[in-house]
């Protein structure tokens, strides 16, 4: 995903780490597999500004955007 000033991020969908995990174990699964791991919801203005201040300082970190993927509520209450 292309943001502003030309950052890249990646943003992991439900076919890339969720196949039969739980939602705890896919949550832990997400942090495990980048650095910088952010748990949002595309209509929460904090979360968009979170993301914003990290696509200054580094281009590479994985947003889960929780109210889009299937199991989202379910990875909210885990984590």
């Amino acid at each position: 995903m292309q943001h502003p000033g030309g950052m890249m991020t990646r943003e992991m969908s439900s076919t890339q780490l969720y196949h039969t995990y739980s939602s705890k174990e896919t949550a832990v699964a997400a942090i495990k597999a980048s650095t910088i791991v952010v748990f949002s919801k595309t209509s929460c203005p904090f979360c968009k500004k979170a993301k914003e201040a990290i696509a200054e300082v580094t281009p590479l970190y994985t947003v889960v955007e929780l109210d889009v993927i299937k199991d989202g509520a379910e990875q909210q209450a885990a984590l």
